[in-house]
């Protein structure tokens, strides 16, 4: 082992100390900052937000919403880039509908696509078309016998 000379044994301990016990003027310095933190406001839950907690927050808050226009944002975001908000979406929507549809937040892309579409589906159903109605009930009666083609048995 070499020895270490008693002054670099002195100024290693102070420079230790110094790092390890922050001194008044550390202190001084630094508060403003950390009060000024503090002073910035979180951004307003939206889903449109650049902020990711700001988006979840909207995610959350849609989660209890009763609304189709919420449905619709939350399937939206079944597309996000962020994994944490396809997994809030379809959390969500599974809240409020009972249902998932097939979509898994890790799938592929492609495979998350197919499920959307589905979601969308789901969300617009298609009419169904209505049957439509006969003037005559009678005529809707099949004839009697089992010759097809109208002929009579003469």
């Amino acid at each position: 082992m070499v020895p270490v000379p008693p002054r670099a044994r002195r100024s290693a301990k102070l420079w230790s100390m110094t790092l390890a016990t922050p001194t008044r003027k550390t202190l001084a310095l630094l508060a403003p900052l950390a009060l000024l933190g503090s002073c910035i406001p979180a951004p307003a839950p939206s889903f449109e937000s650049e902020s990711p907690n700001a988006r979840l927050e909207a995610i959350a808050a849609a989660s209890n919403a009763s609304d189709e226009t919420s449905l619709r944002k939350l399937v939206a975001q079944l597309d996000a880039d962020d994994p944490a908000a396809r997994l809030m979406a379809i959390t969500a929507l599974h809240k409020r509908t009972s249902e998932t549809l097939g979509y898994l937040a890790a799938d592929p892309g492609w495979r998350r696509r197919d499920a959307i579409e589905r979601w969308n589906a789901y969300l617009d159903p298609q009419p169904e078309q209505a049957e439509p109605e006969r003037a005559d009930p009678e005529a809707s009666e099949p004839e009697s016998g089992l010759g097809g083609g109208g002929e009579s048995d003469e």
